[in-house]
């Protein structure tokens, strides 16, 4: 017999589905990484030149770096289809930790004690966000939204933010 009824969201992701969305975001955030630094390449390979930085987008170059971000940003969206937000979103810091180091190897920046240190707090912070957060992928339905939406809390917050931002 055929019902009309959505079958219930299974909340605990498989580890299978966990780790696909790991690596996924780390994989996504480390071309955003690559992507941002061969666009800053780019536009100092302009500078040099003596071409105007306004003329970026006639760099093939810069281009590539677009491309390159575009496609690790793809996989970042994807990575929240196979893992919770709790998992996703800390393995973003991969682009910081990232972007730091590519930009000291390649791009001749120097890497100070201050990133160091940043680094080693950035992966602590991160492996305990893993270790304690929920792998639970709680998903609403349209009612359970509305429900949310319409709470006086978020209206609260939603006027609030609309009067600081006008």
């Amino acid at each position: 017999m055929v019902t009309d009824e959505t079958p219930p969201f299974d909340n605990e992701p498989s580890n299978r589905d966990l780790v696909i969305g790991g690596m996924l975001s780390i994989g996504g955030n480390l071309l955003i990484s690559i992507a941002m630094n061969i666009q800053k390449y780019a536009l100092m390979q302009l500078k040099k030149r003596g071409i105007c930085e306004d003329d970026y987008t006639k760099s093939r170059l810069w281009w590539i770096g677009i491309i390159l971000m575009i496609i690790g940003e793809i996989g970042n969206f994807l990575a929240y289809g196979f893992a919770p937000a709790t998992t996703v979103a800390p393995l973003g810091t991969t682009t910081v930790i990232a972007n730091a180091y590519i930009a000291s190897l390649y791009l001749g920046e120097k890497v100070r004690w201050q990133d160091v240190l940043g680094t080693l707090v950035i992966i602590v912070g991160v492996f305990l966000i893993l270790t304690f957060s929920t792998t639970r992928d709680d998903r609403l339905d349209a009612a359970q939204l509305k429900q949310h939406l319409t709470q006086w809390s978020f209206l609260f917050y939603l006027v609030r933010s609309i009067l600081v931002i006008s």
